[in-house]
């Protein structure tokens, strides 16, 4: 099965569920959006945009990445991610990231009985037992106290992340990327990202706080 139908599959059995939900009645949700701007060196290369909304216990994250970064050559890379969360728990996941706008990798990740089926480029399903209760997107919103493994939605495999420091954590992944997380007031206001061709630096420039949305209903008697 191609990774499209797949996905769009999931994507119509959850908007199916979204407007079940809001059919009848006012909806309420709450929406916050955070902004951050990249730099490699010294030079801002790029933005990242994660928005995160909750509606009846079931919350969204999305994440949108377009960056310029210089190696031997200037590359662009871009990332498309979207979490789904239900009473804590990851319900879907589904990415894409581009290197020079073409695709370059893609995963797709939705619960399954007692754990998940994954789907990563476009290859065959494979199988991941037990429940995700936090995953990398969740990293933007919330410090991860207590929390020792990080579910990765691009690559279908938890990473260790340890405390290093009062609101400082370092996130070790099996392709020995390190990133450390800086927070204030349980907001994630610098990432700084390395591995053995690059180092990056993300930080917060500007965020929205969260906004009540009712929505009202827009069936006819």
């Amino acid at each position: 099965m191609k990774l499209h139908n797949y996905a769009s599959k999931i994507f119509i059995r959850i908007s199916v569920i979204m407007l079940i939900l809001c059919t009848g009645m006012y909806t309420s949700s709450i929406a916050q959006d955070l902004y951050y701007s990249v730099w490699q060196k010294g030079k801002l290369i790029g933005e990242t945009q994660v928005c995160k909304y909750e509606v009846y216990g079931v919350t969204t994250y999305e994440l949108y990445s377009h960056l310029k970064v210089n190696l031997l050559f200037p590359i662009k890379i871009s990332q498309n991610l979207v979490a789904v969360y239900k009473n804590d728990v990851l319900v879907f996941a589904s990415t894409q990231n581009y290197l020079n706008e073409n695709l370059h990798s893609s995963s797709t990740v939705v619960r399954k009985d007692n754990g998940y089926n994954m789907l990563l480029n476009d290859d065959k399903v494979t199988k991941h037992n037990g429940a995700i209760t936090f995953s990398g997107v969740r990293l933007f919103y919330t410090e991860p106290k207590q929390v020792s493994r990080v579910f990765s939605e691009s690559y279908g495999r938890a990473n260790s992340i340890v405390q290093t420091g009062e609101d400082t954590y370092r996130l070790t992944s099996s392709n020995n990327q390190i990133n450390t997380y800086t927070y204030r007031s349980g907001r994630l206001m610098l990432l700084n990202a390395s591995n053995r061709l690059l180092k990056l630096e993300m930080k917060l420039k500007k965020y929205a706080d969260p906004v009540n949305h009712r929505h009202p209903n827009f069936t006819s008697n």
